[in-house]
């Protein structure tokens, strides 16, 4: 078994790097993640805008998300038999 390296290796063997163009093109597709910072010994980093571009690209998902939600809250909420109910008698007097 011959062990690989990159002096032994031959171009069949090599994988080529993609170039800054590719690499968003299959972001842009959806075939990749996304890193959090383009610094990659920015490790502390958070970058904001990734998050806000996640979120951003989701915006239906989370839309239509959230008004199933309520919906389904709501139709709950009416449809639930109250465990307790109480009643309350004012008497007002006219005293002189």
């Amino acid at each position: 078994m011959r062990a690989l390296s990159l002096e032994n290796a031959t171009p069949g063997d090599r994988v080529p790097e993609l170039t800054d163009q590719q690499q968003e093109l299959r972001r842009l597709a959806g075939l990749t993640t996304e890193p959090v910072s383009r610094n990659r010994n920015d490790g502390d980093v958070v970058d904001l805008r990734h998050y806000w571009s996640i979120l951003w690209r989701r915006k239906w998902t989370l839309v239509v998300t959230t008004i199933i939600a309520t919906i389904v809250g709501f139709v709950k909420t009416y449809n639930t038999v109250p465990l307790y109910v109480s009643q309350v008698s004012l008497q007002i007097e006219n005293t002189p």
